[in-house]
């Protein structure tokens, strides 16, 4: 063999094996990808928005509440004692943080499901950091630095984001707890029954959108709103809206007041999550967490509608709460 093919059957050689080792380092890398995502407990994608369009022919009734936390006596009695129970022209809508701090969130969540044709919700931060500490149960069992790189996200239909919370210290030991104690079964049927956002189409042309944390102008018609602002979002940026925070920055001003300004007419947002501000109705945004779990109220905004008249008439409906 002459010196010139010794060189490139050499030079073949080296490529070969290098192939071989980048093809391998591949397969290996979707393996352990593969085995991480088969070993973690399997949760369905969360809806992004559910769009109800209500019966103009008959009467109804939706009744919209605020932050619960697992005041479960709360709930009930603003349910069955203030607004008179449920039946079949009522629906209960949760606008989030449900669960999580108070003392009840399983009877919580067993009472959404065991009602679920009555009852529907949207997720709140408090229930995405429990459905991530259950797809991550080493979260909170190991210093961080050693799990964040094997950490897996949530999924949602109609959007290709991967969900993983901003701050990672937020999602604690009580929503890894609570995610033990709901299991596998409850968490799975709440993924599949609830979604991030409700939008109710009434036969009076009005238009109510309910989220956890807020909106804005053109979500769900221009653009697709993010996770984090429709579950985190107090204050947002309003030269670049899709710079959004739980917490003030310099420049930044309330969502609520960007709607105002530049929202359609004749819609109307139902929201939590915003304890601190307390109840909170303005013209076309409705905040309806009055801080349950901290001993202020559980409160519920109450649409009635008429066949008859071919109106709607609200009505604001309050009890009391112990902090636990």
């Amino acid at each position: 063999m002459t010196r010139a093919l010794r060189f490139a059957a050499a030079g073949l050689l080296v490529l070969g094996l290098t192939a071989i080792g980048v093809l391998k380092s591949g397969w290996m890398a979707e393996t352990d990808a593969l085995e991480r995502e088969t070993a973690a407990p399997w949760l369905p994608p969360i809806g992004l928005i559910e769009k109800v369009v209500c019966d103009g022919n008959r009467d109804f009734r939706l009744l919209f509440i605020g932050d619960v936390h697992g005041q479960y006596q709360e709930l009930m009695r603003l349910i069955e004692d203030e607004a008179g129970g449920l039946d079949d022209e009522t629906t209960v809508v949760l606008l989030g943080d449900m669960v999580s701090k108070g003392p009840d969130s399983d009877k919580v969540a067993d009472f959404v499901l065991q009602n679920r044709d009555r009852v529907k919700f949207v997720f709140g931060n408090h229930e995405l950091a429990t459905l991530f500490a259950y797809v991550n149960p080493e979260l909170n069992c190991k210093p961080l630095e050693k799990v964040q790189e094997r950490l897996l996200p949530l999924r949602f239909s109609d959007t290709k984001e991967l969900f993983f919370p901003r701050d990672l210290s937020k999602v604690k030991k009580s929503h890894s707890s609570l995610a033990k104690q709901l299991g596998f079964d409850v968490l799975k049927r709440l993924a599949l029954h609830g979604s991030l956002a409700l939008r109710f189409e009434l036969p009076t042309k009005q238009t109510l959108y309910a989220v956890h944390a807020g909106m804005l102008p053109g979500d769900f018609a221009d653009t697709t709103p993010s996770v984090h602002s429709l579950t985190e979002m107090k204050f947002v940026d309003p030269a670049n809206w899709k710079r959004t925070s739980k917490s003030k920055f310099p420049g930044a001003e309330r969502w609520y007041k960007l709607w105002d300004r530049s929202s359609p007419k004749r819609t109307t947002v139902l929201y939590g999550h915003d304890a601190r501000s307390g109840l909170n109705l303005r013209d076309r945004t409705k905040g309806l967490d009055s801080a349950c779990v901290k001993g202020g109220k559980l409160t519920a905004l109450e649409y009635t509608y008429s066949h008859k008249k071919g109106e709607v008439t609200t009505r604001l409906l309050q009890t009391k709460c112990v902090q636990d």
